[in-house]
């Protein structure tokens, strides 16, 4: 059985005046366990042009009174199904996400915008859902393995999903910060097929990290992988350590992320 060893959640504000990132975790115990085994993770990026403070902290707000029925709810998905928590946790997370486009969609007089990356750690599996184009990403330790678990927003992700850019030329496309979905924004509501969902096993010893673009896309993979490895004991550490190297590659944008090392109990 895997349990959640360690976790640690960092924001600083390099962009703006006030910092445009939310972050927030929850943990829970489930009966009969005493190990941590069940939580709840999310960044939220507020939209530079569109008033990003205030649509992180609505965000934040939102997401985090609509996931409260897990509060209930824990102890009875330990002896649910695979399938049936799976749904469970795809649609809470969805159901979240829209709470939140509502509200910012309709809120007055204002801008409002963001994006959101949610991950749910339960057992053996983490279960994620996205708008926008904050990373996921899981490392397995033991092998060495590395992999983005969320499906970006940006155009120049789209584009390179249909085929029309390498990857390379995605990393340097002009317009790759462009957002075509959005959590609030003043163009229609989301569907909630806009809302990407995802479930992906856990290795036995793993770091989830989960961040701001401004986080987790400025700095090249392997210089953010060896980060990770360098520092995988001690989640703190590794997020100090992941904002001081953007400040020194010169980053200017809001640094937010959530790690979180997961490991096989006895």
């Amino acid at each position: 059985m895997l349990y959640i060893e360690d976790v640690f959640h960092f924001s600083r504000k390099l962009a703006h005046e006030e910092n445009g990132d939310k972050t927030f975790y929850l943990l829970f115990n489930t009966a009969p366990a005493s190990l941590t085994r069940f939580g709840v993770f999310c960044v939220i990026d507020g939209v530079s042009t569109a008033n990003p403070a205030l649509s992180s902290a609505l965000a934040q707000k939102k997401i985090r009174s609509a996931v409260a029925p897990l509060m209930v709810d824990a102890d009875s998905l330990a002896a649910t199904d695979e399938e049936g928590r799976t749904k469970y946790f795809f649609s809470l997370m969805q159901n979240a996400i829209l709470s939140a486009d509502q509200l910012l969609f309709e809120y007055p007089n204002e801008n409002c915008a963001c994006s959101v990356s949610m991950a749910i750690v339960f057992e053996d599996a983490v279960y994620v859902a996205n708008v926008g184009d904050s990373p996921v990403r899981l490392t397995d330790l033991m092998c060495g393995s590395i992999k983005d678990i969320y499906t970006s927003h940006s155009e120049g992700a789209i584009l390179a999903r249909n085929g029309k850019l390498n990857e390379a030329e995605a990393k340097h496309y002009k317009r790759k910060n462009v957002l075509h979905r959005v959590v609030g924004g003043a163009r229609s509501l989301l569907d909630p097929a806009d809302v990407f969902v995802q479930r992906h096993p856990l290795f036995q010893d793993s770091v989830l990290l989960l961040g701001s673009d401004g986080a987790l896309s400025t700095l090249d993979e392997g210089v953010l992988d060896e980060i990770v490895f360098s520092n995988r004991e001690d989640m703190k550490q590794l997020c100090v350590k992941v904002y001081e190297s953007v400040v020194n590659a010169g980053g200017k944008d809001d640094t937010s992320m959530i790690a979180v090392r997961i490991k096989k109990g006895v």
